[in-house]
Formats: structure tokens, C-alpha cells, sequence
């Protein structure tokens, strides 16, 4: 009986761990697609100025928010959104428009693919 509680005790805590794992992600996912969202008016609106300056800044809420993901999903995953983030302020002060909203909306587009793959969903599990 004694190994059946402490199984039981296990697995509610393994349990815990996934849930709370699983919310710090979703909703630092959340955030980040909050911000891209930003950064995609202003630049729909022409403010060069407050683009660059959101978009250096989400480099480095991108780094601070995703620094704990690489240990509940691969490296790989995080590590290819990392690399299409991580140009975005440099492609503006180049003056690369073009560029810079296609790699604005392929950030965007992996973050909810990440965002929509981690949530368990019926779809995800089978």
C-alpha cells in the first residue's frame, strides 16, 4: 500500500510540474505574439522610430521570455524561431522594408505554431 502512495504522490507531482510548465509557456507565448502585434501596426502605420525600438526590444523579451523552454521541448524548435527573431532590428536599420515584414510575419507565424502545437488538444495527442 505504502508503494501505491508514493506512486500516486509521484505522479501528482510529475503532473503539477507538466501543468505549470505548460502555462508558463502558453502564456509567454501569448505575450510575445502581443508584441509582435505591436510591432506589426507600427510598422502598418509608417513609425519607423517606434518599430526599431520594438523591435529591439522584443530581441531581448524574446531571450528573457524563452529562456526557460529548452528544458521541456527541443532546442531545435525554439532555437529556428531564436534565428528569425534575432534580425529583425538589424534589417530596419538597414533600411531592408521588404525583408523586415516577411520576417516579421514568419516570426508571427512560428510563435503560433508553437503556441497552437504545445496546447493540449485532442488534435495534438492522437
Amino acid at each position: 500500500m505504502k508503494r501505491l502512495i508514493i506512486a500516486v504522490i509521484i505522479l501528482a507531482g510529475v503532473a503539477v510540474v507538466s501543468i505549470l510548465s505548460l502555462n508558463v509557456q502558453l502564456s509567454n507565448t501569448e505575450y510575445l505574439l502581443g508584441e509582435l502585434e505591436e510591432i506589426q501596426q507600427a510598422y502598418d502605420e509608417g513609425n519607423r522610430e517606434l518599430c526599431l525600438t520594438l523591435s529591439t526590444e522584443f530581441v531581448k523579451t524574446f531571450e528573457s521570455r524563452t529562456r526557460i523552454f529548452p528544458l521541456f521541448m527541443r532546442h531545435a524548435d525554439i532555437g529556428a524561431i531564436r534565428e528569425s527573431v534575432a534580425p529583425l532590428p538589424v534589417m530596419l536599420r538597414e533600411g531592408d522594408d521588404g525583408h523586415f515584414a516577411a520576417q516579421l510575419e514568419i516570426c508571427r507565424i512560428q510563435l503560433e505554431t508553437l503556441y497552437e502545437s504545445e496546447t493540449p488538444t485532442l488534435q495534438n495527442i492522437l
